[in-house]
């Protein structure tokens, strides 16, 4: 609940606009496996599986949870959680957020501690509405425009050996 990029979908309208919604009765998916059986040769095996598949799943950006966790039982004190997530839901600056958050959530409940499940003030789609009025993306793109507009000089450096009359492309 805490952070919204958990309940996300997209929905494409019949004007080809693509839409952002929450879906309010979203709960985070998630495989439990118990490896805790086999030796670690074989546990090593079957992750690079789960990593496979887990990699040629496709989301469904309008049905789909864009996150999924796979909970993986690795000995009697030692597990894996493998959390696949679409890109279009986070940046690299929130998914951080998120991983930070979720390791406090850990240690806190390991602790036996209160745990903070308060809503975000802000999200992220707070922010890419605020960039939206300030024009932020327009501008960035206009700056590269004219920088980028102007022909540029051949740059010459030392080579090691001179280039072949015929590229080999090898």
């Amino acid at each position: 609940k805490r952070h919204q990029m958990v309940s996300t979908a997209f929905q494409q309208e019949d004007n080809g606009q693509t839409l952002q919604f929450l879906q309010t009765k979203r709960e985070l998916p998630y495989e439990y496996l118990d490896w805790s059986e086999l030796d670690h040769e074989v546990q090593t095996q079957q992750l690079s599986t789960v990593y496979e598949a887990q990699r040629q799943h496709l989301f469904d950006l309008e049905q789909d949870a864009l996150i999924r966790a796979t909970l993986i039982r690795l000995g009697t004190e030692e597990h894996l959680l493998v959390l696949l997530l679409h890109h279009i839901i986070g940046d690299r600056s929130s998914l951080g957020i998120f991983n930070r958050e979720l390791a406090a959530y850990y240690r806190a409940q390991v602790q036996g501690e209160a745990t903070d499940q308060t809503n975000l003030k802000l999200e992220y789609a707070d922010y890419a509405y605020w960039q939206q009025q300030q024009k932020i993306a327009e501008k960035s793109l206009n700056y590269w425009i004219e920088r980028l507009a102007a022909p540029r000089s051949v740059l010459e450096l030392p080579a090691d050996f001179p280039s072949p009359a015929e590229p080999r492309f090898r």
